[in-house]
């Protein structure tokens, strides 16, 4: 239901020099152009076509004045993918292409994955099934029931699913007269507090349900 999601640095490091004077230095921010480039071709030729990844460089940092070429730049991203060997492969790429693309510009870079990344979300089939029985029963006529796609965001709920049967479910928020509503990462998302109530009734019956039917 919603990608894995990992965090990479990648520290580079080159010759400062005065900016009039590139010959006399090795441009970091160069190679950490070239490396912000060189890493979409991991999507593009290096996936299978029918799968999803997501490589996104989120932070480019270097630099303290306009007329000096730094000696180091940083950059921050994220992997995001739906097949844990997509996105182990696309971990390693990673880390091949950045330092491989350093070295060859006359730099050196040093990736670090963070080890603490979410795995993939899986749904369990039987515990989906109950939550949709549950939200129908006690909702009625007050909810839609849609089958969400594969997602490429990311939750540590998938850590929970990892050791027992889950199921994670989206609670609406927008509007019945609006056609669009803005993510939760938007600057205009404003959360809607009549959508609360909905999300308390799920839970409870949930909790319950799986007091009384759920096997031991």
């Amino acid at each position: 239901l919603l990608a894995s999601a990992d965090k990479f640095e990648i520290d580079i490091e080159g010759t400062g020099a005065h900016a009039a004077f590139p010959d006399q230095g090795i441009d970091p921010i160069l190679i950490a152009s070239h490396i912000v480039v060189a890493l979409q071709s991991i999507v593009a030729r290096n996936t299978d076509p029918l799968e999803s990844v997501v490589v996104t460089v989120s932070q480019i940092n270097a630099g303290t004045a306009f007329n000096i070429i730094p000696q180091t730049a940083k950059l921050i991203g994220t992997v995001r993918a739906l097949n844990p060997d997509v996105r182990a492969h696309t971990l390693e790429r990673i880390v091949h292409i950045s330092t491989h693309v350093a070295e060859g510009l006359g730099g050196r870079a040093e990736v670090h994955i963070d080890p603490n990344g979410f795995p993939v979300t899986f749904n369990d089939t039987q515990a989906t099934q109950m939550v949709q029985t549950i939200a129908t029963e006690t909702l009625k006529n007050d909810i839609e029931l849609a089958e969400t796609p594969p997602i490429m965001g990311s939750e540590d709920f998938a850590f929970y699913a990892q050791h027992v049967p889950a199921a994670f479910f989206f609670l609406g928020l927008k509007p019945p007269h609006q056609n669009t509503y803005p993510s939760v990462h938007q600057s205009d998302f404003d959360f809607a507090d009549g959508a609360i109530p909905y999300g308390i009734k799920m839970h409870v019956e949930i909790a319950r349900n799986f007091a009384r039917t759920w096997p031991t």
